[in-house]
């Protein structure tokens, strides 16, 4: 049984000499972590120093990385490094969890980041257990960025062996492993650990002393900030000042004043002895500074980051990874590219599809990105920075990094960093760190998450151990108990097992279960396991084929191709066909492409026909080959469009991605147009009264397209509003509009409503009817207000109902309760819109039917309505 913990900061302290006590009496309260704070350093770096402006001069070069010194000077693996590949990890957002995280991927990644205060607060230790707690479910290894905002002098010999003790005791609870990147970007001037290299590296060291001998699944991590702008004059309070020791350090050259001729790197490096992994942050921030608009990367500008900008800067990868002197695995702790929701430019697809491509790609070298397994084999972990948060050096406005957040990112994204390489994936995941660390594993390679109610389930496996044990397979409900599954004996080495089993009892729609896989001894039972699998729960559900075209142009101009995005979702494998049809409904063209996953949204490219046509009909069918378009599973609404040489008349139509939105999230606004000269596209969120909260603006050229646009309104409460969209000339909003779209409405809701979804629907999927104004079971109340009634939205039986009876000649009022909301009773003489009075309660609900005798006769006309609240 795993320990509390108070226990398990109890036994921290008990190893530690009541160390724990007397830290926390003699350092008070840390400031607490800022969510994201980590992201800040190097967009404080470049706004300040201006000093990325200079990639814009890039060129495409062929590069030779020379690893035979390395070869030749081959160490033992670092701690926690895997011996092939490079672990998949995600910085979580702020308002996400690594459950609802892992669920939108349906994978587990290898790396969980966040960040604290250092050393840890009262709050900081609760907040470490939960993130600890979590990582150790899915499987997955935590990165803790430790950040001492009180200065380097508050890191003292107890906050650094309480530390290690903590991570002691998870590592005994079977925690993956633990990263610990401390004070980060040492070399900025930004940071109250900024350019203070000798108590720096004394620091480093006291706490590398501490996590070594207390542990063995737990690395640190040195990440100074990159070095272009270095020694970033220009950047921060905490400057190296002239006349100290720290500044004489950091003259290398010595020449008496720093400049980026000086080294650095080198002085604030604690040594290999205590150093585990090296990393360095890198993100898309744009082209040219300041970062504002969207653009898209230009080539090789990650490679080259990482190498120096062609000569400009030391080659870090080479000189700490591929030297054969230090050789440390590499992490980037924190990527992604920028897309501000505010402004307009190049498609949020495109940059960050431009952006991961060079990141991960594995498929050789091409004049846009390197291959880095091929350049950077010590490339060892990457970190996608999974937030939407404002950022200061883009004036404050909305920047989106995410790319878990909408389906058609998050797939493309899942699709290209699961390729594989010597046919096994490169970029790992949770259990696939497992394999890599663990003596014994298991790895799913087919492993549903979204699982049927009836039937048989289907599972392929891959497992790992020394000897033949048996591998258990067992589903199980909330409450343990057993749904169905079968046991495999399993030979020794790494090997790959298909099999499936029947459902004891139908499983219950939207309801959650949980897998229960592990190795055990021949024979063996749960309390003998040798591995776990760990990773998302899966969720039953009922699931009926659909398609829908959400948006494609609605002109296809003549001898170009056409590109339509299609949502569906399906319960098996299945292929996704989109035809178009002349206007007899004729097929004329189309195109097939398999449907992966259970739900999702697809980008499909057609061809031009090479048809003479005027008008038709684009479709999209599900179906299960790729040749069957004769016998749907589903079948889209027809979507008009003409086929033209060129644009005859200005048209637009809108409709969001979602039609119900997040409060503080931003709205995906899908956009078809055709236009006859180069116009402005703007789109407005409205309130119920017609004030605008956003706007969005788009400029598009002459011709026909679809887009997507967003539109950021992080004040908006739940509600519904308006989005409303207009065609202008060139920079006149306010010019009569050239075309207009219908208005569409967009719901916004709150996060105890997604919460509740969840509850309900497991993992809701974009078909579910979820949104707060629709009646999911058809029983006349709207999922809003069983919401707040606290009633099933999926059972018509359970809803909050008003009736009436008599009792010797006595009005009687009755109703169903339930056990979290109280009630009370109000009644309006005048009318169905009242004005309403207080007649009595209020009254706790127990779950059953409640009764009250107004006491008065039947006849005088009276409305009487029973309102539910949370207590």
């Amino acid at each position: 049984m795993d320990a509390t913990l108070p226990e398990r900061r109890r036994l921290a302290a008990a190893r530690t000499g009541q160390r724990l006590t007397q830290s926390r009496s003699a350092q008070g309260h840390a400031h607490p972590a800022v969510p994201g704070q980590g992201h800040a350093p190097i967009r404080l770096s470049r706004s300040l120093a201006g000093c990325w402006a200079r990639l814009h001069g890039c060129f495409w070069a062929a590069v030779l990385v020379t690893l035979a010194a390395a070869q030749r000077h081959a160490q033992a693996l670092e701690r926690l490094e895997p011996s092939r590949g490079c672990y998949l990890g995600f910085n979580v957002g702020e308002n996400d969890t690594l459950q609802r995280l892992s669920a939108r991927l349906g994978l587990a990644p290898a790396v969980f980041v966040q960040f604290y205060a250092f050393p840890l607060s009262d709050e900081g230790w609760t907040r470490l257990d939960a993130f600890f707690s979590e990582v150790r479910d899915v499987g997955g290894l935590a990165l803790v960025t430790l950040e001492p905002f009180g200065g380097l002098e508050t890191v003292s010999s107890n906050a650094c062996w309480d530390l290690a003790n903590f991570c002691a005791a998870f590592e005994t609870q079977g925690i993956a492993g633990i990263m610990i990147r401390f004070a980060h970007e040492m070399n900025g001037s930004w940071y109250p650990w900024g350019q203070q290299p000798i108590l720096y590296t004394n620091k480093f060291r006291l706490l590398a002393q501490a996590i070594h001998q207390r542990t063995s699944r737990t690395a640190l991590i040195w990440a100074p900030n990159h070095g272009a702008g270095y020694p970033f004059p220009f950047g921060g309070p905490y400057r190296a000042q002239p006349g100290t020791p720290d500044f004489a350090v950091l003259d290398t050259d010595g020449d008496g004043v720093l400049t980026q001729a000086d080294d650095m790197y080198g002085p604030y490096y604690p040594g290999d002895d205590v150093v585990d992994w090296v990393g360095m942050t890198l993100y898309h921030w744009g082209v040219t500074y300041p970062w504002l608009e969207n653009e898209l990367p230009l080539p090789n500008s990650f490679a080259r980051a990482l190498t120096g900008n062609d000569g400009e800067l030391p080659d870090f990868y080479a000189r700490f990874c591929a030297d054969g002197l230090h050789n440390k695995p590499l992490i980037i702790p924190e990527t992604s590219a920028f897309y501000n929701t505010q402004q307009p430019g190049a498609n949020e697809f495109a940059i960050k599809q431009a952006w991961w491509q060079q990141v991960f790609n594995i498929s050789g070298d091409s004049s846009n990105a390197w291959d880095v397994a091929l350049h950077f084999p010590k490339l060892k972990c990457i970190n996608w920075f999974d937030h939407l948060k404002i950022e200061t050096e883009a004036r404050s406005q909305w920047i989106d990094w995410r790319v878990s957040a909408y389906a058609l990112l998050r797939d493309a994204f899942l699709d290209y960093v699961r390729t594989l390489r010597d046919g096994q994936p490169y970029f790992l995941i949770a259990p696939e760190v497992q394999r890599e660390l663990a003596t014994y594993a298991i790895v799913p390679v087919v492993l549903p998450q979204i699982l049927p109610l009836t039937g048989n389930i289907g599972v392929t496996l891959q497992t790992k151990t020394p000897t033949a044990c048996d591998l258990a397979i067992d589903l199980l409900d909330e409450s343990y108990q057993w749904q169905g599954g079968t046991r495999v004996l399993v030979a020794a080495g790494l090997r790959t097992y298909s099999t499936s089993f029947g459902l004891v009892q139908p499983l219950k729609d939207g309801a959650t279960y949980r897998w229960s896989i592990f190795l055990t001894p021949t024979g063996g039972t749960w309390q003998q396991a040798l591995a776990w699998y760990r990773g998302p729960r899966p969720v039953a559900r009922a699931l009926s084929p659909s398609v829908q075209i959400l948006n494609a142009p609605p002109v296809w101009l003549a001898n170009s191709n056409l590109a339509a995005r299609v949502r569906y979702t399906v319960a098996t494998n299945a292929w996704l066909h989109l035809n178009l049809l002349d206007s007899n409904r004729t097929w004329r063209a189309g195109r097939s492409v398999p449907a992966r996953r259970t739900d999702s949204v697809v980008e499909i490219t057609l061809d031009w026909p090479g048809v003479a046509l005027e008008n038709g009909w684009l479709e999209a069918l599900l179906s299960d080959s790729a040749y069957n378009r004769f016998s749907p599973m589903a079948r889209s609404a027809l979507r008009p469009i003409r086929i033209e040489v060129a644009p005859s008349t200005d048209q637009l139509d809108i409709i969001p991605a979602s039609a119900a939105v997040l409060t503080g999230d931003v709205v995906r606004v899908l956009a078809s147009y055709s236009a006859v000269t180069e116009a402005d596209l703007i789109v407005e969120l409205l309130d119920s009264t017609s004030n605008q909260l956003a706007r969005a603006v788009q400029p598009v050229p002459p011709g026909s397209s679809a887009l997507e646009m967003t539109v950021a309104a992080p004040q908006a409460s739940p509600g519904t509003y308006r989005l409303k969209a207009w065609m202008s000339p060139p920079a006149q909003p306010e010019a009569p509009p050239r075309a207009s779209a219908p208005i569409r409405s967009v719901e916004f809701y709150s996060a105890e409503y997604r919460d509740w979804t969840e509850r309900y629907w497991g993992t809701p999927l974009s078909a579910d009817p979820t949104a707060p104004s629709q009646d999911a079971d058809s029983d006349s109340a709207l999922n809003y207000h069983e919401f707040a009634a606290g009633t099933d939205p999926r059972n018509a039986s359970s809803v909050l109902k008003l009736t009436l009876r008599t009792s010797a000649g006595e009005l009687v009022l009755q109703w169903p309760t339930v056990t979290d909301r109280n009630y009370r009773l109000i009644r309006s003489t005048l009318g169905p819109t009242g004005p309403w009075q207080p007649i009595a309660g209020p009254w706790p609900g127990t779950g059953s039917t409640f009764q009250f005798n107004t006491g008065l006769p039947i006849g005088p006309q009276a409305f009487w309505q029973v309102e539910a609240f949370r207590p």
